[in-house]
């Protein structure tokens, strides 16, 4: 690097600039994505929220006897 080079922000570069634009095919893997685990998490969802209420009742009778 020479002493005229210091300094100097910008950088030359061989390619173009890049500019941003939507991106709509990305957006639609990205629903199609959340669409497929709402079908799959939708049935464990009774089993979860039974697992929470065991462990709630857990916890209670836990700090209940102490």
């Amino acid at each position: 690097m020479s002493a005229d080079d210091e300094g100097h922000p910008l950088i030359n570069m061989v390619t173009a600039p890049y500019r941003s634009h939507a991106d709509e095919e990305m957006t639609l893997v990205g629903l199609v994505y959340g669409l497929v685990l709402l079908v799959v998490m939708l049935p464990l969802l009774p089993f979860l929220v039974l697992i929470w209420i065991l462990v709630a009742i857990r916890n209670a009778a836990a700090g209940a006897s102490a």
